[in-house]
């Protein structure tokens, strides 16, 4: 009963402007007149940025001179940089948090605690958090289609991200709670432990797990999956090997990356962040490797677009027959038929055709 409280109460903020159990209806908003404005801005805003040029900073810095504290808290929320993203997005953001917080009568900065109490209070359970994720993941949709804004920028995946950090934080402080049971600390030494814990994961610096989250990113790496499936069941099946090699490929048909990183990833940027849920996935999760076969994969694109007659033996090799090995592109011996490799192509053909139809859906 608690979870569908907290999950109707999350609803009525963001949709229908409820302000609390002690408002009176003066006090609500009028939904259908605000969300036609909202509609109706939010339109006129993707014909402007669809024919801009500076796409990047221009409306976070005018915004940030106008009003220089509320951008510093819908920064600290966030924790974005808000003048790395598109103009349409800090705007989307800025103005879902203006409504949210004019709406709940909260200050911005205490949205995450009030939504963070409201977890703590209602799930007794990793079950009862799985719950109200699941349903955030739905209800980010429709609060889309209301105020015609990107999946990404609705308050319900704002507190979906919220969501899932809180589990992560009920997961650690079980494993804590193990360990201080196992090791037998007294109540004097349990604090310094935690402490302990703390302070050696911030000296790491170990990237944040973001693959529970539902932004644009984990639906890419999702269809890079569901196409290396597409091998599988179209053409044959993968070693694990041939599977990290077959997810590379898929991943230069859906997104630009970089053939330099190390071990430095902006977060603020999609692409690091896809590819820190790529290197999650690769074995080896060598840096160089992913670099090289980005590199090599878009190579043997280029041929196969320019060159009618080009078969794809590298991409065959790197697949099947020397997944994981240094220099895919050469080969000494080749024993599988042409009838083989003509048929690898056309499944590759198909594959990228798929990928493209399927990212139009993201």
């Amino acid at each position: 009963m608690w979870v569908l409280i907290l999950i109707v109460s999350v609803i009525l903020i963001w949709k229908f402007g409820f302000k609390g159990r002690n408002t009176s209806r003066k006090t609500y908003t009028s939904t259908g007149r605000n969300m036609n404005r909202d509609a109706a801005i939010m339109d006129s805003v993707s014909k402007i940025a669809a024919n801009s040029t500076t796409k990047n900073g221009f409306y976070w810095a005018n915004f940030r001179t106008r009003k220089p504290q509320t951008a510093v808290e819908i920064e600290k929320l966030l924790e974005k940089d808000m003048a790395s993203l598109s103009d349409i997005d800090a705007f989307q953001l800025v103005t879902m948090l203006l409504r949210v917080s004019a709406n709940s009568g909260l200050p911005i900065m205490e949205l995450k605690n009030s939504v963070t109490e409201q977890l703590f209070n209602a799930c007794e359970s990793l079950a009862d958090l799985e719950m109200i994720i699941s349903r955030l993941k739905n209800e980010k949709i429709n609060e889309a289609a209301t105020f015609h804004i990107n999946k990404d920028n609705t308050y319900s995946n704002l507190i979906l991200e919220w969501a899932i950090e809180f589990k992560h934080k009920m997961l650690e402080n079980k494993i804590l709670k193990d360990w201080v049971m196992e090791l037998g600390l007294d109540k004097n030494s349990i604090e310094q432990f935690e402490s302990d814990c703390h302070r050696i994961g911030e000296e790491l610096n170990i990237a944040p797990d973001i693959s529970q989250f539902d932004r644009e990113e984990n639906r890419l790496i999702a269809l890079a999956e569901r196409g290396v499936e597409y091998i599988n069941d179209t053409f044959r099946p993968l070693c694990n090997d041939g599977w990290s090699e077959a997810l590379i490929f898929c991943t230069t048909c859906l997104i630009d990356l970089p053939t330099d990183y190390g071990n430095t990833l902006d977060m603020d940027k999609k692409e690091d962040r896809y590819y820190l849920l790529l290197h999650d996935k690769i074995i080896p999760d060598s840096s160089d490797f992913i670099n090289s076969r980005i590199k090599f994969y878009n190579e043997e694109k280029a041929k196969m677009k320019i060159q009618p007659n080009y078969t794809p033996m590298f991409i065959y090799n790197a697949f099947y027959m020397n997944p994981m090995c240094d220099e895919p592109g050469v080969v000494t011996e080749f024993e599988e038929s042409p009838l083989e490799l003509l048929m690898f192509s056309g499944v590759l053909t198909k594959l990228q055709q798929f990928i493209a139809e399927e990212k139009n859906k993201i």
